[in-house]
């Protein structure tokens, strides 16, 4: 009887051990380029929140060398020309009451004489366009100025924190390559859209609508539009899905939509801007729209236009395009969710904003590992993912959460520090002092180097032969004394019973 409750209560340890062992999703690191831990250590230098690291110091001095020296001053910059492209639609909106839409509905019908049913859609698009004058946008584009900036602000160390987010070993269990997902904090999304919903109603159900009009206008009467089909489609859809989240931000129902925008890992139109559609729309305006004025113009893009319109197919149109469409709902299921930039990091085009140089499966790349005694080859077991294809989900009690990844990042220390960190396995950063330790130094007489902060920052050098590897230490998943105290329980517990 005791022998099969001891084997009973030993059954459940082991269930139990395997349960509780901690083992970091090394895919995900490593298609970022980063090298990945096993298993997690409990600090992490730059990150001195996370309680349970999975960034080797490898990793965690090419993140502070890659953010300081490419992430930072590119997020930076691509948030500034956002703001800067915004800025170009002033003019359009100012001008805005200088054209008359009806008598240009007057022109296009004395020239072509088209079918009522033409002449009764773009008579509905001039009402449409006719219902704000240039004041309120002009009030509209003050008032959203600070917002902007404050947004991209909160948005730039949301972007930050991602190394810190891929460094949480219990951030892993939210990356799932074999669903294709990544789920979200609700509680995250809701309080980002009720923060944010107004402002993006502003943008994109007063400004970019207006903009939707004028391009339909003009494609209907030349042929010629100001902005691509597939960016109109993105707009309307933006319409719909937070004109719903609008009317309940409460409720993640409503909201997922709009939260889903946020990509973590790439730069989307409704939270980072629209630099390229921007210039490319004021382009188009300044080549078609604003010759409008003149009549001789005005008549050969009417006479030029490329093709006819049947009853059919207008009607096909107004369904499925126009933004008067009364289906607004199918629109945005088809809406097309578009990315704002190629992001190109050290001449390879990739997908992300830190490096996506990850190992394929028939390739071995030299590393240090600090679980190993020495420098060694790995293979990647696992296909490299792309996190910002997954779908995403949301959950009400977890889930990945970029406002609180983002409360406490060290990124901004010098490198003195940073390596005095990682050296000592310290986080107080005001206690270290400008010294270097003593291993550090002892790697850099090796390899004779004077100053470790410019080898550090040299972008052609790796951080890979920085560190020594430490002694070789059998690996376990658990601690010797985690082990011997759970045999201990078992003899009492038998006892017990």
């Amino acid at each position: 009887m005791k022998l099969n409750k001891l084997f009973l209560i030993l059954g459940l340890l082991t269930i139990s051990l395997h349960a509780n062992q901690r083992i970091c999703k090394t895919q995900v690191l490593r298609s970022f380029g980063l090298q990945s831990r096993i298993t997690p250590t409990a600090t992490n230098a730059l990150c001195p929140q996370i309680s349970y690291n999975c960034c080797t110091r490898r990793d965690q001095m090419k993140i502070h060398k890659t953010w300081n020296q490419v992430n930072r001053e590119y997020i930076q910059s691509s948030y500034r020309t956002s703001r800067d492209s915004f800025e170009k639609l002033g003019a359009i909106l100012l001008s805005k009451d200088d054209f008359v839409l009806k008598g240009f509905v007057e022109k296009f019908q004395t020239a072509m004489r088209p079918d009522d049913a033409f002449i009764n859609h773009l008579s509905d698009l001039v009402s449409e366009y006719n219902k704000r004058d240039s004041k309120f946008y002009s009030e509209l584009m003050t008032s959203l100025r600070p917002k902007l900036t404050t947004l991209h602000s909160e948005l730039r160390s949301f972007r930050q924190s991602l190394f810190c987010t891929l460094c949480d070993w219990k951030s892993h269990q939210f990356f799932n390559p074999q669903s294709l997902t990544l789920q979200y904090s609700q509680p995250f999304c809701l309080a980002l859209v009720a923060k944010y919903i107004d402002f993006l109603w502003d943008k994109y159900g007063e400004i970019f609508k207006l903009l939707v009009i004028m391009s339909e206008f003009m494609f209907l009467i030349s042929g010629q539009r100001l902005m691509s089909s597939e960016d109109s489609a993105t707009f309307l859809r933006y319409l719909s899905i937070i004109d719903r989240c609008r009317l309940d931000n409460t409720k993640i129902a409503a909201c997922a939509d709009v939260c889903r925008e946020f990509n973590i890992n790439k730069f989307t139109y409704m939270w980072d801007g629209e630099p390229k559609m921007i210039t490319a729309f004021v382009d188009s305006y300044d080549r078609f729209w604003a010759v409008m004025n003149d009549d001789v113009r005005l008549n050969q893009l009417f006479m030029f236009r490329s093709s006819e319109w049947t009853r059919e197919r207008l009607a096909q149109f107004i369904a499925a395009e126009s933004v008067l469409s009364k289906n607004m709902a199918v629109i945005a299921q088809v809406g097309v969710r578009k990315n704002t930039f190629e992001l190109n990091f050290k001449s390879s085009n990739v997908k992300n904003f830190y490096e996506y140089k990850h190992p394929t499966n028939t390739v071995q790349i030299e590393t240090l590992d600090e679980e190993l005694s020495s420098y060694s080859l790995y293979k990647m077991i696992d296909p490299p993912i792309d996190v910002s294809s997954f779908m995403i989900v949301f959950d009400p009690s977890a889930g990945l959460n970029p406002n609180n990844d983002s409360k406490e990042m060290n990124f901004d220390m010098t490198v003195d520090q940073l390596l005095a960190l990682l050296h000592s396995s310290g986080t107080n950063i005001a206690a270290l002092n400008e010294v270097i330790d003593k291993p550090v130094s002892d790697v850099m007489t090796d390899i004779t180097i004077t100053d470790i902060a410019d080898f550090i920052n040299n972008p052609f050098i790796e951080f890979a032969r920085i560190v020594k590897p430490p002694k070789k230490v059998p690996r376990s998943l658990m601690s010797v004394a985690s082990l011997s105290w759970n045999i201990v329980l078992v003899v009492l517990l038998v006892r017990l019973f």
